[in-house]
């Protein structure tokens, strides 16, 4: 047996053939399920980015309608927001639905031989990651987002008065800075939160890479990092 599967096993702490087999349709069901939740997510979020994307063309369209400098900022940031937060919805359900096949992985050959990780290639190749592509279609409306709202964060208030001001030149306080200013500490904050918002695991770490760091439970995710992390298995502690 090899050092994964004994890993594995020692985490699952049983051996015995039928509760392997009823462990072995679970994750089945629960990897159909989480695939099921991850589309589920993913267009609860577009429709959001949609929405705001809608508001944002109508605020700016030179309407009649008064909205001033901050409501603008606001939805922009907010767009922000919702794009980095479908790319970390996305990256969790993956993270979830990749657990499920590791599970079918190792539990496969004892049931269905390697069905579950034999892939037929036909004769264009190994396509696009479905995933994939959806999780870099959200990082690119992120950096969209992202330079959009320093544009209207530059055009939200008159920076160089407010210069003026602070050198003494006699210049009235434009307010609109301190709206700006709350504005973008505010989308920074919600940026940082849902950044420090990881997946809480409480149990014992089994890993399998000795040479490698084994993974911290109160770590944070990591974003776009070469650092690498052991392959464990982590036996968790049954929720109060």
């Amino acid at each position: 047996m090899s050092v994964t599967k004994e890993a594995y096993f020692e985490a699952l702490g049983t051996n015995d053939k039928s509760i392997i087999q009823a462990a072995f349709n679970r994750a089945h069901e629960v990897r159909k399920f989480e695939i099921e939740l991850y589309w589920r997510r993913a267009a609860h979020f577009w429709v959001m980015q949609a929405a705001i994307f809608a508001a944002v063309g109508f605020v700016l369209s030179g309407t009649s309608v008064q909205t001033g400098n901050a409501l603008p900022l606001a939805l922009v940031g907010l767009g922000f927001l919702t794009a980095v937060g479908s790319w970390f919805s996305s990256e969790g359900s993956k993270f979830w639905q990749e657990n499920w096949e590791r599970h079918i992985d190792l539990l496969e050959e004892r049931f269905e031989g390697h069905l579950h990780k034999t892939v037929w290639v036909g004769g264009d190749g190994i396509r696009w990651s479905v995933s994939g592509t959806n999780g870099w279609l959200n990082i690119f409306f992120a950096i969209f987002w992202a330079g959009l709202f320093i544009y209207q964060f530059s055009a939200s208030a008159d920076w160089m008065s407010f210069w003026h001001f602070l050198t003494g030149a006699g210049v009235a306080f434009d307010y609109d800075v301190i709206e700006a200013v709350i504005i973008a500490a505010a989308t920074l904050a919600g940026f940082w939160f849902m950044r420090g918002r990881g997946t809480k695991l409480k149990g014992t770490v089994v890993s399998i890479e000795p040479e490698l760091v084994a993974p911290r439970l109160d770590s944070k995710p990591r974003i776009f990092t070469r650092k690498k992390t052991a392959v464990s298995f982590i036996k968790r502690e049954p929720r109060p």
